[in-house]
C-alpha cells in the first residue's frame, strides 16, 4: 500500500493492519485497567500525538507501526504477518516500542529456549500493549544452565587454531589500530541480545549458543549444526558459504551471498561484476554485512528486485504470461534457470 500521509485516522490503521475497526478503536480507548494501547506506544517513543483526541482520531504512521511491530503483527523487518501469525500470540520474538529496540520473548518463545513448559518460565520482564506477558533474552539466558566454551573450546570444537578462535574473539586488527573488523562472536551475541557475563575474565568464554548461532551464520555450520565439510578450516583468504547461511537473530532469516544471488537470478556461469559493482541494473544495496564484514541479502530483498526486473522487463518488451500468482495475487515469473 502506497504511503501517502503521515497520520492515519482508525479506519486507516484497520486497512493497513488487517484488522477490525472495532479492534483498532479498542487498542484507541484501551479498555478495564488496560491503558488505550496506540497511546502506550507513543508515551515509549516520546512520539507527541496532538491528532489522537476528538472525533476523528489519529496517530502519526511511525507509531503505528511501531505497535504493529511491538505485537506481532509485522516482523522486525516492518513486513506483515500473515495467516496464524495473527492469533493470540506473536509468531516471532517482537521489538519493543523505544529506543532500545529490545526484542519481547513471550510465552511458547521462552518455553522453547528454555526447554520446559511454561509453568516453569521465571518472572516476566513486563506485560505488552495488549497485557500479554513477555521476557527478554537476558532473563531466559540467565535462568539456563551454565554452558559456555573458553576460547581453546571454540578451537577444538570448530577445528581451527588457537589464533582463530583468538581473532573471532577480538576481532581482525591491522597495523597495530582499531579492529577492521569487530569481534565476530561479539557481534553475533548483540544480534541475539545475549549477555556476556565472562566475557572480562582473565580466560574469556562465551556461551555455546552464542559460538554455535555464530557458525551458523558465516556458514561453517548448516542449519541443522552439522559442519560443513568443504569448508572445515577454511579460515584464511577469500571465501563464501556453500549454500544460505542462517541470520542468528530470532527470525532465522536466511543470509543470501553473491553466488546465491546470482544464482537465484539466473545468473549462473555468468560474471557477477553487476552484483558487485551495484552500478548496473540499479542491484539493491546489502541487508547487512556478516561478523566476516561479508555482503548478505535477505530473500525478499532478492524478490522485491526480482519483481523490479520484471516490470522493467514488461515496460521493454511488453508482459508476457506469468508463470503463477503469489497469495496476494499478484502475478510472478520466474528466472530463467528455473524455467
Amino acid at each position: 500500500m502506497a504511503r501517502t500521509t503521515d497520520s492515519l485516522s482508525l479506519e486507516d490503521i484497520a486497512g493497513e493492519l488487517d484488522v477490525d475497526v472495532s479492534t483498532v478503536r479498542g487498542w484507541h480507548e484501551g479498555g478495564g485497567d488496560s491503558p488505550p494501547a496506540l497511546q502506550a506506544v507513543a508515551k515509549a517513543m516520546r512520539a507527541k500525538t496532538p491528532k489522537a483526541a476528538g472525533d476523528d482520531p489519529r496517530y502519526p504512521r511511525r507509531v503505528v507501526d511501531a505497535f504493529a511491530q511491538a505485537v506481532g503483527l509485522r516482523d522486525a523487518f516492518g513486513r506483515p504477518v500473515r495467516g496464524e501469525g495473527k492469533s493470540r500470540m506473536p509468531l516471532y520474538p517482537t521489538v519493543e516500542p523505544g529506543p532500545k529496540k529490545r526484542r519481547r520473548w513471550y510465552e511458547h518463545h521462552a518455553a522453547a529456549e528454555l526447554q520446559t513448559q511454561k509453568g516453569g518460565l521465571p518472572e516476566p520482564d513486563g506485560y505488552d500493549e495488549l497485557d500479554r506477558p513477555y521476557w527478554y533474552r537476558s532473563t531466559l539466558f540467565y535462568h539456563q544452565p551454565e554452558d559456555s566454551l573458553s576460547l581453546a573450546d571454540i578451537a577444538r570444537e570448530y577445528r581451527v587454531s588457537r589464533q582463530t578462535a583468538q581473532r573471532w574473539h577480538k576481532g581482525a586488527v591491522r597495523n597495530g589500530k582499531a579492529p577492521a573488523i569487530p569481534s565476530a562472536l561479539q557481534a553475533t551475541a548483540a544480534l541475539m541480545e545475549v549477555p556476556l557475563p565472562e566475557l572480562a575474565q582473565p580466560r574469556p568464554r562465551y556461551p555455546r549458543q552464542v559460538v554455535q548461532a555464530f557458525a551458523k551464520g558465516v556458514g561453517f555450520l548448516n542449519d541443522k549444526g552439522e559442519f560443513v565439510e568443504e569448508l572445515v578450516g577454511r579460515t584464511q583468504g577469500r571465501w563464501l558459504p556453500l549454500e544460505p547461511t542462517v541470520d542468528p537473530r530470532p527470525e532465522g532469516l536466511r543470509r543470501m551471498y553473491l553466488p546465491h544471488v546470482a544464482a537465484e537470478l539466473g545468473w549462473e556461469g555468468a560474471s557477477i561484476a553487476p552484483i558487485r559493482s551495484r552500478h548496473q541494473l540499479d542491484f539493491p544495496e546489502e541487508d547487512g554485512h556478516d561478523e566476516l564484514a561479508r555482503p548478505y541479502w535477505f530473500p525478499f530483498t532478492i524478490e522485491d528486485y526480482k519483481r523490479y526486473l520484471t516490470r522493467r522487463r514488461m515496460d521493454r518488451v511488453g508482459a508476457p504470461e506469468p508463470d503463477g500468482y503469489d497469495e496476494d495475487g499478484e502475478p510472478y515469473w520466474l528466472p530463467p534457470s528455473q524455467q
